[in-house]
């Protein structure tokens, strides 16, 4: 069940007004494709671009969007939003209840020209944080199924989107640029280990010759 839904927050608004513009609106994952290392955590934004495509520029009003992901690869832990719809003057709605599916959603408080004035092209909507699991691939798959899932822009028509999603492959070991710093780090140790054991080794030797030396005067 989505967030706006039990809320009963313009989903009024959904099934009343549809799509206006011939322009997309793209939303997506940034970056589209993460490769962490088993047990690191990792951080997506779920981004919107193409707001002033269109004539008058298009806003932000409300979104309530759901995100599905393989859970055996997965665990979500947090998600945080964005400010351009207005700060604290706004309702927000997270679910984490359901394996494989985070539901977030935000409404805004300021009407329509202030949001305008306030939001860029291009933006953050809310950013997800997850923990790896295991070593697999897990698609990251954006929901839009209006009126339960969509995002609300001017006069709170729904927009039109075109919807891109992204992947999270953990594997078990660094990627090559990794393994390289790694390299090198236990190559720089092993080089100061050696050059330790050559001063202490001419030490020894100059301690052992001078030692003779006394025995004999």
């Amino acid at each position: 069940m989505n967030c706006l839904s039990r809320f009963g927050i313009l989903v009024t608004f959904g099934l009343l007004s549809a799509p206006t513009s011939a322009v997309a609106i793209v939303i997506g994952f940034e970056p589209a494709s993460l490769t962490p290392v088993l047990g690191e955590s990792i951080d997506v934004d779920v981004v919107i671009s193409g707001l002033e495509s269109e004539s008058p520029a298009e806003i932000v009003s409300a979104f309530d969007l759901e995100v599905q992901f393989n859970p055996s690869v997965l665990s979500p832990n947090s998600v945080s939003f964005g400010s351009f719809l207005g700060g604290l003057a706004l309702f927000q709605s997270i679910d984490l209840s359901t394996s494989g599916v985070v539901d977030f959603a935000e409404v805004s408080l300021l009407d329509d020209a202030t949001l305008s004035a306030l939001q860029p092209d291009t933006f953050t909507l809310a950013t997800l944080s997850f923990d790896t699991l295991a070593a697999q691939i897990s698609p990251l798959t954006l929901v839009i199924n209006p009126p339960t899932n969509d995002i609300k822009g001017l006069n709170a028509r729904v927009l039109p989107l075109d919807v891109r999603g992204g992947s999270v492959t953990v594997s078990l070991i660094p990627e090559p640029g990794m393994l390289m710093l790694v390299a090198g780090g236990l190559a720089a140790v092993t080089l100061g280990r050696s050059r330790f054991s050559i001063v202490s080794a001419t030490k020894q030797f100059v301690t052992s010759v001078r030692d003779r030396a006394l025995r004999r005067a």
